[in-house]
């Protein structure tokens, strides 16, 4: 067997020291020489292995010779090959062995799907239409591979034609009899170098009759070759074969109901309110009678009808029926779920084609970006009907834009301070005064603040402000702070301003405050006066009194003018 190794021995009688064997097998590029020691009693055992490759390829028997020969230096007389052991008949001074390799590679050749379920008017207006059955192989085929598919009549309950019907009584179309009492049969190849059988077909008739529901089975039979050991296997056979099935039913049902979201998008002001979305049953054209189907709708955060990209999802909101949470702290829209479904256990039937319900959008007062809310339309099994329900392809998703209609407002939090000139700075902070809610605005802004001179001199008074004030998302409260200067100098209180600035990129919904603030300082400096004593001479009839300003180094100790009285008073003078 393939999966085997080889070893091929020559024995040998007495053998003198000159004697030597050769072992060619006929993929050998050059022959091994091998020394016989002589006197070799009773025998002498040569062994030459070699080794079969387990290539895994499906292939037919092979084999090789292995030639062995007895060197020329061996007298003719004393030696030969025998045609077998103890044998006493030679047959010369070559003897050869062929080696046959079976194969043990199966080739895996299944259908691609064990059951699938079709609807009798699939194609609409057309009373017979054909299906194609996909026969494929785990491997490449090296050599050909015939084999019949076979109607298995005990797994079958739907009534099956030739290709070429003979009746007019029937549910389904498959192969060939070669005989009347033969079973239907069709018969492929699966051709070297390809892994794909040319495709079966069978036809599905709608014959416009209520039935239940009727399935039929093929089964793969692999055609034996004579000579050749046939390796095949399927599901069921092998591990290796669990994608590949051996039998594939066809079950036939009646009728195929369809459904569909009537429209798959919309575009709505957030105010809105409810937004009608309604459901339509697009298939049987036709009314069946006392069929239903039971259709229901869930929130998807993905749908094909979301643009791709950094667009935002609406959060959905489970229906707040106990009024436990303001308005203005609601998410986007009402979700659907199966606890909560507003249009579930609505029954979809051909005398009520379209069925709708009121998606509620919800007006939160917060700023946002415009956001998608994403529906997908199911179906429910019903017992009571024997049809089976699809969505529509490419109307089983719907998506509703919300366009955000909210404003806010941003303005300085305080509007006016008075302030010691020792206090050291202010804290000059930003607020959004409108909405007053918990997130007013669902994203990053920045607004500008910058001070302004009033009788106060940036530097010299105050230290200046020209900066960007980043809010994240849901922050509603930003600060700077004003340094103010301790200059030692006695003077007037003195002030500036400060004011909010819009950014390029603030969004236009936001607006900000026009009123700007005012910042005094009142001053705290106190100028000293002091008078010196002097000591004169009787005779020098004038003395000049200086009153000197003390308690600073500032060239200017006061900025305004003031008066001192000046007296005398007797001492021993």
């Amino acid at each position: 067997a393939e999966s085997k190794g080889l070893s091929v021995f020559i024995d040998s009688e007495t053998i003198l020291p000159t004697s030597r064997a050769t072992a060619v097998a006929d993929f050998s590029d050059s022959a091994t020489t091998i020394t016989v020691p002589a006197n070799s009693n009773p025998s002498y055992e040569i062994s030459q292995f070699f080794t079969i490759n387990d290539d895994d390829i499906d292939e037919d028997e092979q084999s090789f010779a292995i030639v062995a020969e007895i060197g020329p230096d061996v007298p003719e007389n004393i030696s030969c090959f025998q045609t077998e052991v103890g044998s006493d008949v030679c047959f010369g001074r070559r003897g050869a062995t062929e080696i046959r390799i079976t194969d043990n590679d199966p080739m895996i050749i299944g259908f691609t799907q064990r059951i699938r379920t079709v609807s009798e008017g699939q194609v609409p207006g057309v009373d017979l239409f054909q299906l194609q059955i996909n026969v494929e192989s785990a491997r490449t085929a090296e050599r050909e591979h015939p084999m019949e598919f076979r109607l298995q009549e005990t797994s079958t309950n739907a009534t099956v034609e030739t290709l070429i019907p003979s009746s007019d009584d029937y549910d389904a179309t498959f192969g060939l009899r070669a005989n009347p009492d033969d079973p239907l049969e069709e018969t492929r190849d699966l051709d070297p170098g390809t892994r794909t059988v040319v495709p079966l077909l069978t036809a599905i008739r709608n014959d416009l009759i209520p039935e239940d529901l009727e399935c039929y089975s093929v089964r793969i039979i692999p055609v034996n070759v004579p000579g050749r050991r046939e390796l095949f296997e399927c599901s069921k056979d092998s591990a290796m074969a669990a994608n590949y099935f051996c039998e594939h039913t066809i079950c036939i049902l009646d009728e195929l109901f369809q459904v569909a979201f009537v429209r798959t998008m919309y575009t709505v002001d957030e105010s809105v309110g409810p937004v009608l979305v309604c459901v339509n049953l697009t298939r049987p054209e036709f009314d069946v009678l006392d069929e239903t189907v039971n259709v229901f709708v869930t929130d998807f955060t993905t749908s094909m009808y979301i643009p791709v990209g950094d667009v935002p999802f609406a959060t959905p909101d489970i229906p707040d029926i106990l009024g436990r949470y303001p308005m203005a702290e609601r998410s986007d829209f009402q979700q659907q779920t199966p606890a909560v479904n507003l249009i579930d256990n609505i029954l979809i039937s051909e005398l009520m084609r379209i069925v709708c319900y009121n998606q509620t959008i919800y007006d939160d007062l917060r700023l946002e970006a415009n956001e998608y809310a994403g529906l997908t339309l199911g179906v429910e099994d019903n017992a009571q009907t024997t049809v089976l329900t699809l969505v529509k392809e490419l109307f089983d998703q719907a998506s509703i834009l919300i366009v955000d209609n909210d404003r806010a407002v941003v303005g300085l939090e305080q509007t006016f301070f008075s302030v010691s000139e020792d206090v050291g700075y202010v804290e000059l902070c930003a607020n959004v005064s409108f909405p007053e809610i918990t997130c007013p605005i669902e994203f990053p802004f920045e607004v500008g603040l910058w001070t302004a001179d009033g009788t106060a001199v940036e530097t010299m008074d105050y230290g200046v402000i020209n900066e960007t004030l980043m809010f994240d998302a849901c922050e509603t409260r930003k600060c700077v702070n004003v340094t103010i200067t301790d200059d030692l100098v006695d003077e007037q209180k003195e002030l500036f301003t400060y004011t909010l600035t819009r950014t390029p990129s603030l969004d236009p919904r936001i607006e900000l405050d026009p009123i700007d603030g005012t910042v005094e300082i009142i001053d705290s400096d106190v100028v000293g006066l002091a008078v010196t004593s002097y000591t004169i001479s009787e005779s020098d009839e004038v003395v000049e009194v200086c009153i000197n300003a003390v308690g600073t180094t500032s060239s200017c100790p006061s900025t305004e003018s003031f008066h001192v009285t000046l007296s005398t008073s007797d001492q021993t003078a």
